[in-house]
């Protein structure tokens, strides 16, 4: 597997960040995926850690930023203190699970990656901006998308 630098950002998409993450993963098996999702996202589709467990993509590295909040929206508590993100993903199977609470645990975690699917979870304080734009021209997030497929 190679590390790429394409990037494809889906903002307002919450919940269905690792449901992407999944299918690129399953198109792309030669090409590692990394996925940056928040607690509250995944709260809000947690089936998809499930099929991901189901499908074992070993191509897949999603990362978790945890501040138990929905961050980029209103900062409303997300209750991911009682969901145990990181428990959840290793009874689903993820191959590779790790905790992490500083920028070089983060690193260090990344870098430990060898075959997923792997969950990293990184616990972070309530903070930082709240004015994420949304894009407002959709026809080319799907050119872009869509250009990032054929890449891949």
């Amino acid at each position: 597997m190679s590390w790429t630098n394409t990037n494809v950002y889906v903002p307002g998409s919450m919940g269905l960040t690792s449901s992407i993450g999944l299918g690129l993963a399953i198109l792309s098996p030669g090409k590692i995926v990394v996925v940056v999702d928040g607690d509250a996202s995944l709260l809000m589709n947690l089936g998809t850690i499930v099929t991901i467990g189901n499908k074992q993509p070993a191509n897949l590295l999603h990362i978790v930023i945890d501040n138990n909040a929905y961050g980029s929206c209103s900062e409303e508590k997300s209750m991911s203190y009682s969901a145990h993100l990181d428990k959840l993903a290793q009874n689903v199977d993820y191959q590779y699970v790790q905790t992490v609470s500083s920028q070089d645990e983060l690193k260090h975690a990344i870098l430990m990656f060898r075959r997923g699917p792997g969950f990293i979870l990184t616990k972070i304080e309530l903070g930082g901006r709240c004015d994420f734009c949304r894009p407002l021209n959709l026809a080319e997030v799907k050119d872009r998308f869509m250009w990032f497929f054929r890449q891949s």
